[in-house]
């Protein structure tokens, strides 16, 4: 599959796949002594057979263990370059194609989910959106406050704060990691909830592809 390239300076169709899973990069991570890229998924799940890197067997860190570097210059090249879909054969750019295949119908016949799968995640979209309407301050109490709310407020009442709380966005959500206090809540919710999850809400997406997506849109929003 050739990529059909939106810069001239894209780099080879080969490139934008995980060596693990073969698939094209979900959260794509880089070894920081060989620049190998992963998934970080399948990054982190290999690392609990063995301390070093998937594909040379280089030296991994103790730090890229527990938190991967992001490789951030395979983002970028994800948003602006063009791939096939291996079955229908459509372009589409590289940080869209997990979701493309959610939605292609070619896809789902060979790989898909069932209409059982479909009708849970509709269910769990539902009480999702619910979820995330309103909030209120960890730092204090203040109420019923919607995401834009609680940014604005926190950006304005606690600015100085740097304070361990829990993020009441990421508690709502249903892949949420129970009870994990931010070292910032400040500087978290201002990377990773500038963007309004709802919109990225979808019967046909699974849960990690709609989180990638709202946090896709946060972190380029920053730039």
């Amino acid at each position: 599959m050739a990529a059909s390239r939106g810069s001239t300076d894209c780099p080879p169709d080969e490139d934008f796949y995980c060596p693990i899973c073969q698939e094209v990069f979900q959260t794509p991570v880089k070894t920081l002594s060989c620049d190998h890229m992963f998934c970080r998924k399948c990054f982190q799940t290999a690392l609990k057979s063995a301390a070093v890197c998937p594909l040379c067997r280089g030296k991994v860190s103790k730090r890229e263990i527990s938190m991967p570097q992001r490789a951030t210059g395979m983002d970028e090249n994800m948003r602006k370059c063009y791939g096939s879909c291996k079955c229908c054969g459509e372009k589409v750019k590289y940080y869209r194609m997990r979701h493309h295949y959610t939605m292609c119908w070619k896809y789902q016949q060979e790989f898909g989910s069932t209409s059982k799968d479909l009708r849970a995640g509709a269910d769990k979209c539902s009480s999702t959106q619910s979820a995330l309407q309103l909030f209120d301050c960890p730092a204090c109490m203040e109420h019923n406050l919607d995401r834009k709310g609680l940014l604005a407020h926190f950006n304005r009442e606690h600015i100085f704060e740097i304070a361990e709380l829990e993020c009441p966005i990421c508690v709502s959500l249903p892949w949420a990691e129970p009870h994990r206090e931010r070292r910032n809540l400040l500087d978290h919710l201002n990377r990773r909830h500038c963007f309004d999850y709802d919109e990225y809400m979808s019967p046909h997406l699974d849960e990690a592809t709609q989180l990638e997506a709202a946090l896709a849109e946060s972190y380029f929003s920053n730039f």
